[in-house]
C-alpha cells in the first residue's frame, strides 16, 4: 500500500509567535511567524548574530523555544517524544555551520554513517557515497581522514552527509562560507536537484551571490525579528495580502508620540524631585553604667515536717512494736488468747477425758 504524501499546498514548516530567550536577558528571536510549503526552497538571510542559526536549531529540535508553536511535517515538536521524535529526525538533514564531522574517520565513512543508521544496503551506500563525492568534486578524498581536509572540503562533506539519506527536509547553515565561485555553483546545483526531487530546503546564508538572481523566496531576519519576505520579482508581501502558506510577518506597532496620546484622564501631577539628603552622622552615645546588684537574701531553711502520728498500740503489745494492726489479725490474736486462757483453766484439762470401757482397747473398732 502506498503511503500518503503531502501535497504542495500543505505547509511543511510552520512557526507561530516563536520566541527564544537566553539568560540573563538575551532575546535571540522575537515573534517569528512564517510558513514554508511542501517542496519549497527558501533562503534565510541576515547579518551575523541575527538569529539564523538559532532558528535552524529550533526546527531540528536541538533547542526548545521559550514561547510559541513549531510544526514540522504536521507534527508539533514540543509534543514529540521517543520513537516519534526519532522518526521525524530521520526525515530532516542538517548541514551544520561547524560541520560536526568525525575527524578520526574517512570522508566516505562520515557520509555513509547517515545511511547505515537507516539500515541501507551496503552496495547502495557505496554507490551513493561515490555519486555525492563526484558531484561535489571530492572523489579524490574518498579515503582521506576528515581531520586532514581543509575548511571548504569539510563543509562539502557535511553537506553530502546531510542529503545522503534523501531527507524530506534539508536545513543548511552557511553552505558557501568557505567556498570559491566554482565550488559554490556545484553546491547550489546539488541543492536545486534535491529540491526538484521534492525536498523542502531552507538555506541560511549572508552570501548575496546565491540568492540575488534566484527565483526562490527570501526571508530576512534583523535583530531577532522577521523583517521582510521577498518573493520572486522582489515583491514585498505581508500576512494580510498573501495567504495559503505565505510568510506571516509580525511587526510590533510603532509607538505613538506623547502629544498624540488621548487617554481621557487628567494629567497626573508629579511632585518635584527633591535633592537627595545627606546622611546624618550620629556620634555614638556612651551607655549609662549598670546599677550595682543588691546582695542576695539568705535562703530560708526548709520547713520541718511534722512527726507522723502513730496509732495506739494493741493490748499486750510492747511499746517498741507500735504499728498499725489489721483487724483480721487482731481477731486471730484475740481468739488465740481466749484459747490459751481456756486451756489454762482448771475446768478443762487434757487428763479429764473419760476412760474406755473394760474389755476393749481404746483404738479397737467394734466388730459387727
Amino acid at each position: 500500500m502506498k503511503k500518503p504524501t503531502r501535497s504542495d499546498s500543505e505547509p511543511m514548516i510552520e512557526l507561530i509567535k516563536v520566541n527564544k530567550h537566553y539568560p540573563p536577558d538575551i532575546a535571540a528571536l522575537s515573534d517569528i511567524s512564517f510558513t514554508i510549503n511542501n517542496g519549497e526552497m527558501c533562503f534565510l538571510i541576515g547579518k551575523s548574530g541575527a538569529g539564523k542559526t538559532t532558528l535552524l536549531k529550533l526546527l531540528c529540535n536541538m533547542e526548545k523555544p521559550t514561547r510559541g508553536l513549531i510544526e514540522v511535517a504536521g507534527q508539533e515538536l514540543n509534543q514529540l517524544r521517543g520513537r516519534k521524535l526519532s522518526r521525524l529526525r530521520q526525515k530532516i538533514g542538517v548541514a551544520y555551520q561547524d560541520f560536526k564531522l568525525l575527524t578520526e574517520r574517512t570522508t566516505a565513512e562520515n557520509i555513509a554513517v547517515a545511511m547505515e543508521v537507516s539500515y541501507k544496503k551496503p552496495q547502495f551506500i557505496k554507490d551513493r557515497v561515490r555519486s555525492l563525492l563526484d558531484q561535489l568534486g571530492l572523489i579524490d578524498k574518498h579515503d582521506t581522514l576528515t581531520g586532514e581536509l581543509s575548511r571548504g572540503e569539510q563543509q562539502r562533506v557535511a553537506l553530502a552527509r546531510a542529503i545522503a539519506n534523501s531527507p524530506t527536509i534539508i536545513l543548511v547553515d552557511e553552505p558557501t562560507g568557505n567556498l570559491d565561485a566554482a565550488t559554490t555553483e556545484r553546491v547550489m546545483r546539488l541543492l536545486s536537484n534535491c529540491n526538484k526531487s521534492g525536498a523542502t530546503i531552507l538555506v541560511a546564508t549572508h552570501d548575496e551571490s546565491i540568492f540575488r538572481s534566484s527565483v526562490h523566496r527570501v526571508l530576512e531576519i534583523a535583530h531577532g525579528r522577521l523583517a521582510n519576505d521577498n518573493l520572486p520579482g522582489n515583491v514585498m508581501l505581508n500576512s494580510l495580502a498573501y495567504g495559503g502558506g505565505a510568510v506571516k510577518t509580525v511587526e510590533p506597532p510603532a509607538p505613538r508620540p506623547a502629544a498624540a496620546r488621548k487617554t481621557g484622564h487628567p494629567p497626573v501631577r508629579r511632585r518635584p524631585q527633591q535633592p537627595a539628603r545627606k546622611p546624618v552622622q550620629r556620634q555614638p552615645q556612651p551607655r549609662p553604667p549598670r546599677p550595682a546588684m543588691a546582695a542576695p537574701h539568705p535562703a530560708a531553711p526548709p520547713p520541718k515536717r511534722p512527726p507522723k502520728s502513730m496509732p495506739p498500740s494493741p493490748q499486750g503489745a510492747p511499746p517498741s512494736r507500735r504499728r498499725k494492726i489489721d483487724p483480721a489479725l487482731q481477731a486471730v490474736d484475740d481468739a488465740a488468747m481466749s484459747l490459751q486462757e481456756l486451756l489454762g483453766s482448771e475446768e478443762f484439762s487434757l487428763d479429764s477425758t473419760p476412760a474406755p470401757p473394760e474389755g476393749r482397747r481404746p483404738n479397737e473398732r467394734r466388730k459387727r
